[in-house]
């Protein structure tokens, strides 16, 4: 524009913002010489003008067109508040109904849950990343019930459409179910005419085993071994309540799972249990995204990624044609593809599960990771730690791959990681990630005495965790240059450990 203007006003004697007053006389060459590159500017400004416009009104387009939605935790009304679960039940059922559709981005409820409603709106969306929002209220008394259910706008702010129920009911779940229903018709009217109906079908009939199941599936979520455990308790109690609850069964299932990784459990026990449940939930429910998943994850976990990578990566597929906006799903597959060095594939699937669960700080954090030590992004890999510890300050990985970062960036200390991880081992310690990056952050500074300390509290801690284990007492071994030993124990973790040959 500046350069245009100089032009201009070289040329008519004034600036565009003026109109020209009298013809200014010039010689014929020197006029024809401007005229002569002042027509393809022009030309060029109104192209490079058109092209601002088009752009500007294909991204106005796009953030209104994109179908993106979270359904935010229902304000409880009632006095009793034994009741105050319901209100949750109510999202969360709305959240599952939409989560089986393709044409719709659905937040999770790890997510969507914990923003605080008391943000402006504009805040929420930007934080979770959605276009849209439903809200609602809800009142309950005996078996009457009372619900307001909003959808809103994030862009404007303006409440598109709003609900109210009021209606007896002897099963929480049949009203339950029907306001789902009724929130996806009012979604397919002000959003998508192509929005498919999504297909509902009840978890269980007993409302305590579902209470339960969501409270397990919250703790299963922090990624260690006590709260595995307690997941895993409030399982079986759901399981009791109810014995025909298939995404109890499953859940059970892929927590054993979890819990061989982060916790205790031998390999042995693990692929045991885990069998046992997927059965069960698979015989009651085959066709539940849940169950399937809870499948693919046993597969994966006792199959050859070498021989059945194929049939693995497809059980996680299928999964997401079900239900799309799975992130669970999309994490695995990232690791799949990932062991496989499909690289670009699999750090799409990541970021697919952080699109989907922005505010969980474990899916975050692996990205930060991979864009920090994969892509060589320092600054987008710290930033997005630093992002995850906003969310959740007491995250344990979030909190050592802040340290490591901090070490491994240039001009990094390895003096101050340490001192991060050992500040965070004196607040919690037995925490094996605080444990195994101690260890190898010692080793590194020479501080051996303080890194054996740290190995030998690992093994009493977690005796069947290869990878924590095994692996920070090889580097010692290596160290000290006591090659037999390491040679010993690496053919005891290859024939007992699975350790890659």
């Amino acid at each position: 524009p500046t350069y245009f203007s100089t032009c201009y006003k070289e040329y008519h004697g004034c600036p565009p913002s003026e109109p020209i007053v009298e013809p200014v006389q010039k010689e014929y060459y020197i006029a024809n010489k401007s005229r002569k590159w002042l027509i393809p500017l022009n030309i060029g400004a109104v192209i490079v003008m058109a092209s601002f416009w088009i752009l500007s009104v294909n991204k106005e387009h796009k953030t209104n067109d994109e179908k993106s939605l979270a359904v935010l935790k229902f304000d409880h009304l009632g006095t009793d508040s034994t009741n105050s679960f319901l209100a949750n039940a109510v999202a969360d059922e709305i959240i599952n109904n939409l989560s089986n559709l393709g044409t719709l981005k659905v937040i999770t409820a790890s997510s969507s849950f914990k923003v605080d409603k008391n943000n402006g709106i504009d805040e929420i969306g930007k934080k979770l990343g959605v276009s849209y929002v439903i809200d609602g209220s809800l009142w309950c008394d005996k078996n009457r019930l009372k619900a307001t259910v909003k959808l809103i706008d994030i862009t404007t702010g303006y409440q598109l459409w709003s609900e109210a129920f009021e209606e007896q009911f002897d099963d929480f779940f049949d009203v339950q179910g029907h306001i789902a229903e009724r929130v996806a018709q009012h979604l397919k009217i002000s959003l998508a005419r192509n929005l498919e109906s999504p297909e509902s079908r009840k978890r269980t009939l007993s409302f305590k085993a579902f209470e339960l199941y969501v409270r397990a599936m919250q703790l299963g979520e922090i990624r260690k071994d006590e709260s595995i455990d307690e997941a895993i308790k409030l399982l079986e109690t759901a399981v009791s309540l109810d014995p025909n609850f298939a995404e109890a069964y499953s859940e059970l299932s892929f927590l054993y799972g979890q819990k061989h990784y982060y916790g205790t459990l031998s390999r042995e026990d693990r692929d045991k249990v885990m069998r046992i449940n997927i059965l069960k939930a698979f015989e009651l429910s085959p066709e539940s995204p849940e169950v399937l998943f809870a499948m693919a994850d046993y597969e994966y976990k006792i199959g050859d990624l070498d021989k059945d990578s194929s049939k693995i990566i497809d059980g996680f597929r299928k999964v997401l044609k079900i239900k799309p906006n799975d992130a669970r799903s999309n994490y695995r597959l990232y690791q799949l593809f990932g062991k496989i060095r499909q690289n670009e594939l699999s750090h799409r699937h990541l970021e697919n599960a952080v699109d989907l669960d922005p505010l969980n700080p474990f899916y975050k954090t692996i990205l930060a990771r991979d864009y920090f030590w994969d892509k060589g992004e320092y600054k987008k890999g710290i930033a997005l730690i630093e992002e995850a510890l906003k969310d959740d300050p007491r995250h344990v990985g979030a909190r050592y791959f802040n340290a490591i970062m901090q070490a491994d960036k240039p001009h990094g200390s390895l003096i101050s990681a340490y001192k991060f991880l050992h500040k965070a081992l004196i607040e919690n310690p037995y925490e094996f990630g605080y444990l195994y990056w101690g260890s190898l952050l010692a080793t590194d500074l020479d501080l051996l005495p303080i890194a054996k300390g740290y190995v030998e509290l690992i093994k009493l801690r977690f005796p069947d965790n290869p990878l924590y284990t095994y692996e920070p007492t090889l580097h010692l071994h290596l160290i000290e240059k006591r090659y037999e030993d390491a040679f010993a124990l690496t053919e005891i973790w290859s024939r007992d450990k699975d350790l890659n040959k």
